[in-house]
This record gives C-alpha cells, sequence and structure tokens, in this order.
C-alpha cells in the first residue's frame, strides 16, 4: 500500500518499518473525506459541484475578494430582500462584498476560474458577462441594444435578445446584485453577490 513517509527521516530503514507497522496494525484506508466546497448549505452534487452558485469562480470588485455569506439565516434574509427588489429574480444570492464600495471601483470587475472550476467547466477561456440589479430604485444610464444569447438557439441561430447596456463609468449609491456568468469550454457557473455602493 502507497503511504505518505513522515518527513523527520529519509533513511530507507526508517521508511521501511513505518510501512511494517502501517502493516501490522492491520490499517485500512479511511474513507476519503468529503469536503464540501462554500456555501456548504447551498445544494450539491458530487457529479456539479459549481451548482450555478458561484463555488467555480473567484470575484474581485473594486480590488476586494467577494466572499461566501457564511451564515445561513442570513444569506435567506440577502435572497428575501433581493427578490422584494426584484420580482423576477430566480437565484439565490450567496456571495457579498463586506464593504462599500465607490461608485467608479464597482465597475472594476475581476473573475477567474478557481480550482473547482478547472475541474467542471472545461477549459478557461477567460470569458464572463456581468449583469447589474439595483435594488433601491437607481437609475441607471443604459442604451438598449441587441445581443446574441450564448445559450439559447432556435433553429440552430443563437436567439437574439434585448439588453440594456451601461453609458456610465460610475455607479449611484444604494444597494445592489450582481450576477457574474463564467464560461468554460464545456459548462458556466454564475455568481450572484450583494453590495452597497457608497
Amino acid at each position: 500500500m502507497n503511504r505518505p513517509v513522515s518527513p523527520i527521516s529519509t533513511h530507507p530503514l526508517s521508511a521501511l518499518l513505518i510501512g511494517a507497522t502501517v502493516a501490522l496494525a492491520g490499517c485500512k484506508t479511511p474513507p476519503p473525506r468529503v469536503v464540501v466546497p462554500p456555501p456548504s448549505y447551498a445544494s450539491y452534487s458530487q457529479n456539479a459541484q459549481c451548482s450555478y452558485v458561484g463555488r467555480c469562480v473567484d470575484v474581485d470588485i473594486g480590488g476586494v475578494p467577494v466572499v461566501v455569506i457564511a451564515d445561513q439565516a442570513d444569506q435567506k434574509r440577502v435572497s428575501a430582500a433581493v427578490r422584494a427588489a426584484i420580482p423576477a429574480a430566480d437565484r439565490d444570492v450567496y456571495w457579498r462584498l463586506e464593504q462599500p464600495v465607490d461608485g467608479e471601483q464597482a465597475l472594476n470587475i475581476h473573475a477567474r476560474m478557481n480550482a473547482l472550476g478547472e475541474r467542471f467547466l472545461g477549459a478557461d477561456n477567460g470569458d464572463f458577462k456581468t449583469a447589474i440589479f439595483p435594488l433601491d430604485d437607481q437609475d441607471l444610464e443604459s442604451r438598449a441594444e441587441l445581443a446574441a444569447s450564448r445559450n439559447v438557439r432556435v433553429n440552430g441561430q443563437a436567439k437574439v435578445t434585448q439588453q440594456n447596456t451601461l453609458t456610465s463609468r460610475k455607479l449611484p449609491p444604494g444597494r445592489y446584485v450582481f450576477t457574474i456568468r463564467y464560461y468554460g469550454s464545456k459548462n458556466w457557473d454564475l455568481k450572484a453577490i450583494y453590495l452597497t455602493v457608497k
């Protein structure tokens, strides 16, 4: 059986004795410890660990890392507030920026696939799309544009929808939810983030 040898001694006899002791003790290999990635209270599958809750993507906003909402009761309150402000919201929010961020810095977004994403999303294209949802009736300067869907096809062609594209380089103060949809070569993950702009 392949066992790690203590780094205290590299003498071949020590390694042999350690191996013999383990064999004599009749040690069975313990079952692998299952570590649920954060948020641990969110639904989880060994085959789809990202589960579109943002586990496979790390995000910084304004140079500050986004963190998990660790307490499930707090997460439920945040998600309820989001649904109250955006009736069409169909995603739970599991992530937050802990401190308020400046309106210009809020648009400085960096997203990257993490180690979990490398296993489940496929090759990293560095490709992501951000949607911004104001929760306090902020008026965002934007223009209507047509955009081809990456996920929906009609008769073999990408479905075209209308989207509002931000034209300002600064967000007005208030609460927001940002969704980061990150695309790998095989799949995608979505990270919904609660934040406040000061």
